[in-house]
């Protein structure tokens, strides 16, 4: 009859499995694939513009006057384009950007509010019963009238 011989040799290899891990099953693609990015089309940039941008990072003895002169002419150009053809936006860029900050200075101020009071009332205490020289100090400041 077949007997089973159990070896302890250490050339043996054991595996039983993962527990819980079904044989022969395998995810569904559409679960695995991930989702690529698109991705952004690359700016075209002309000639001159790369050629005047590589020597914009030159010295000035470094420069021909031919380079000088293409440097600045692209500077004069690229400022035209801007001021002939300006953001629509800017205009609220700005609003906003100083909306953004009044709200900001607001909230300080709401914040800070009874604070101010409370030094408010000391300067005017202070200015009302001193003479000039006095010191008047606010927790670790001190301010000479």
């Amino acid at each position: 009859m077949w007997k089973y011989n159990q070896t302890t040799s250490p050339d043996e290899l054991y595996h039983h499995g993962i527990l819980g891990m079904k044989w022969g099953v395998r995810k569904e693609e559409t679960k695995t694939k991930r989702v690529k990015k698109q991705k952004t089309p690359k700016r075209i940039i002309a000639e001159d513009a790369k050629y005047a941008h590589a020597t914009r990072n030159k010295r000035a003895y470094e420069l021909s006057n031919d380079e000088i002169n293409l440097i600045n002419q692209r500077r004069n150009l690229e400022a035209n384009y801007k001021r002939l053809n300006p953001d629509p936006y800017g205009k609220v860029k700005a609003a906003v950007a100083g909306a953004g900050a009044t709200l900001g200075l607001l909230v300080t101020l709401y914040s800070n509010g009874a604070r101010l009071v409370k030094v408010g009332q000391k300067i005017s205490s202070g200015f009302n019963n001193s003479t000039v020289g006095t010191v008047l100090t606010f927790g670790s400041k001190q301010v000479l009238l």
